[in-house]
């Protein structure tokens, strides 16, 4: 190896001992052999592949044996995009990056539900959805009330058998009534009789209304 100096004149450079590297003196200085600066020599890095470079790829050990350059997915790293999971896996926790239910939204056969989106008791009981109900389970709560508000108060004129449950017939059926007897009859049993009229048995206590058979 041959080396001008800074008069011009040619010298040779003598060889170097082993693993040494030559070394510049700069514009005024002939160059020297130096022992290697710290960190990997040329030959350590001889368990690197590296083919077909792209974007965006990155160094990979693969196995215990090669170094490859790789993709993010190759690699198994999730891409920053709108729809991974990043910042954390769903473990239910408690800190600021952790998903809850808040997060996850219905699917079109799975709902999220709470008490109060569900309409539900603590226990899971389905709460009462008619209006106004009680929300009490003892009898008194469930007492029918009964107000001229909820009577029908039409003037129209109706017969026994229009206000009849269904516009069904009664045939000599007794009701007690204050501790009455009242039977209801029909009128063809009697032809003196006609539909409405009351007669009242004092022998046998029983006050009779003839209606429609």
């Amino acid at each position: 190896l041959f080396v001008v100096d800074s008069a011009g004149d040619v010298t040779e450079l003598a060889h170097g001992t082993a693993n040494k590297v030559l070394t510049s003196g700069g514009a005024s200085a002939d160059p020297t052999w130096e022992d290697a600066s710290a960190g990997a020599t040329l030959g350590g890095i001889g368990d690197v592949t590296i083919s077909a470079v792209a974007e965006g790829e990155l160094i990979k050990r693969n196995g215990a044996s090669t170094w490859i350059n790789q993709t993010l997915a190759e690699a198994g790293i999730l891409a920053d995009t709108a729809d991974i999971v990043k910042e954390t896996h769903i473990d239910w926790g408690s800190g600021a990056s952790q998903i809850d239910a808040d997060d996850v939204p219905d699917s079109a056969t799975r709902f999220w539900a709470s008490e109060t989106g569900a309409d539900v008791t603590a226990d899971n009981t389905p709460k009462a959805h008619l209006l106004g109900a009680h929300t009490t389970d003892t009898l008194a709560n469930l007492n029918a009330i009964v107000t001229d508000a909820t009577l029908d108060d039409s003037s129209a004129t109706r017969t026994p058998g229009a206000n009849s449950v269904g516009n069904s017939q009664i045939d000599n059926t007794a009701i007690d009534i204050a501790f009455a007897n009242i039977i209801l009859t029909p009128a063809s049993t009697n032809a003196s009789e006609t539909e409405g009229a009351i007669f009242y048995d004092s022998d046998e206590n029983h006050l009779y209304v003839y209606v429609t058979a």
